[in-house]
Parts: C-alpha cells; structure tokens; sequence
C-alpha cells in the first residue's frame, strides 16, 4: 500500500469518527430533552391530582385505599343434582364505604328424551351488579347501608335432572335455573334468575338450524335481572343444529356463558351417542346450562343445570 492510499485511509476513519461523536452527542440531547419533557409532565400530573384530591376532601369525599373480596359463595358440590345452593348472612364491617354485589343466575336443565328425540340444551342465567355507598362516602352519593347492616346473599343451587314426562305436548322440557339474589339496605328485589329449560322433541328428516338467543322466556322467568340492579347481561337459551339424514351431522348445545362469570359451552355428542343424561352429561359451572340427551329407545333424563354464584367486593 502506497503512503497516499495509506493517509486517505487515515482521513476517512478520522472523519468516520468525529461522525459518530457528532451522532451520538445528539442522540444525548435529544434524550435528555425527551426527559426532561417528561419529567414535566409528571410534575404538572402530580399537581393536578393532589389539587383533585384537595377538592375532595374539601367537599367531604372520603378516600378508598383498601379493596377486600369476599371467597365466591356457591355450593361446593356442583357435580349434583338439586344442590340447593349457599346462603349467607353478612354483616358489613366498620369503615367499609363502597360495596359492590355481583349475582350470576344457575343454569336450566335439559329436556328429557324417548325414542328419536333432540331438542336444545339449557340456558345460562343472567348476571346483575348493584354498587352501594355508606352514608358518610360523601354528598351526592346516597346513603345505602351503615357498618353493622345485614346482607343477605343466596346463589342459586342446580336444578333437578329433568325426568320423562315433566311436559306435556310434543315438547319434553327442562327445568328453569334457580336465581340468585341478595337482600338488605338500599337493594329491593335485586335477583339474577336462572335460565331456560331445554328441551326435545322428535326428530324431523330435514335442515333444522336453530339460534341461541338472550333472554329467553322460562314459565313467566325470563333470563333477566330484576329489581334494583345497576348493569346485567340476560342469559342465554341453548340451540340445535338437525341434519337431514344423518344422526352424526345432529348437535345439540347449552347456552353460550354470558356476564363475566358464566362457563362457556361447547357442541354436545352427535346424534349417533344415545342415553347421555344426569349419568354422563358434565354440566359446567358456574351457570352452564344442562344437556339434551339423545333417546333411541327407553327414557334418558335432561341433564341438570349448574348452579349460580355471588360475588362480594367492598372498599374501606
């Protein structure tokens, strides 16, 4: 290499470097303007939240710094039939000021079947919430409940397994769910009620799509909240996909979950698994509805629908 290669070569690194010091010094500060940018903003945040929680305390507010959940109350055997659900007597503790009570309806039973029956599974509940506020949370907010009120919570127990012959007609029908519900200061007939019943009826030879659909009428029962909620989700009813010639292509299924709590469901057995009732049909819980089985021959009972739940979050 020749000395005038060999000092081009030296002026190249020469200015490669002081390149990279001049990229790198501005990288530098343009970080440290994105910082300091920041570190503003966080001042002025910082400013207008403690002027926020200045005015709130000036107004009287009251400051929540603890969230505490009582365990979900249900029934602890969900794999059995007509459970009876779980009730419990609460008592709200000193300094609670905010509570919020979540019910989730049980789920309906399946409809029985005879000789070359499908029908639809059950339905789940509905869920309902209700938030209440103590009497010194501050103005504007009402005075629901006091420390030492009573609150009554029951979720809704499963159904029975639905026998041959529960309904007359064409239609072999399931049960409704049981509601679950909560009673006690600033509450008046807050309930989420169980969902539909299945049900089954004798095959046709042809395309049978059905649809699930919310809030669906159970005896005068809809799938709804009632009283004095806040926010609900109705259940949903189950649904029945027929083939024309093939008892494999015939599915049967539970409502889908609806609300925060609620098991999903999933297709049922085609048409060709027979007698799959209370003995062999695994209803999900919370709230799934219960299975339609599939009868060739002799009686097959409607699975039973799961149980509800209730759920408690305060706030001191």
């Amino acid at each position: 290499m020749d000395i005038l290669t060999l000092g081009k070569m030296n002026a190249m690194a020469r200015n490669t470097g002081v390149a990279l010091e001049l990229m790198a010094n501005h990288l530098y500060e343009s970080q440290q303007e994105i910082c300091n940018f920041q570190a503003s903003n966080m001042d002025t945040i910082n400013v207008a939240v403690n002027d926020g929680l200045g005015n709130i305390t000036a107004a009287g507010g009251k400051f929540i710094c603890l969230q505490c959940e009582l365990p979900f109350m249900c029934h602890t055997s969900h794999d059995s039939a007509g459970n009876g659900g779980c009730h419990l007597a609460w008592t709200v503790p000193e300094a609670v000021k905010v509570i919020k009570i979540e019910l989730q309806g049980g789920g309906g039973s399946g409809g029985p079947s005879t000789c070359c029956m499908i029908g639809r599974g059950g339905g789940t509940g509905a869920y309902a919430d209700k938030t209440l506020y103590s009497s010194d949370f501050g103005p504007g907010l009402g005075s629901d409940f006091s420390a030492g009120d009573v609150y009554d919570f029951c979720s809704g127990g499963t159904t029975p397994c639905s026998c041959c012959g529960c309904c007359t007609g064409i239609y072999a029908c399931g049960w409704c769910g049981c509601p679950s519900y909560a009673t006690g200061n600033g509450l008046s007939g807050f309930c989420a009620n169980g969902g539909t019943g299945g049900w089954n009826r004798c095959s046709g030879y042809c395309h049978g799509c059905f649809t699930m659909s919310q809030n669906g009428n159970c005896y005068s029962q809809p799938a709804c909240a009632c009283g004095s909620w806040d926010h609900q989700i109705q259940g949903a009813s189950g649904t029945l996909v027929e083939h024309r010639w093939c008892w494999s292509g015939k599915h049967t299924m539970a409502g889908a979950g609806t609300g925060p709590y609620a098991a999903s469901s999933g297709p049922g057995m085609d048409g060709c698994r027979a007698y799959k009732g209370c003995c062999n049909n695994h209803t999900l819980f919370p709230s799934g509805g219960g299975g339609t089985p599939y009868g060739h021959s002799s009686c097959c009972y409607g699975g039973w629908g799961a149980s509800g739940l209730v759920k408690v979050t305060y706030w001191k």
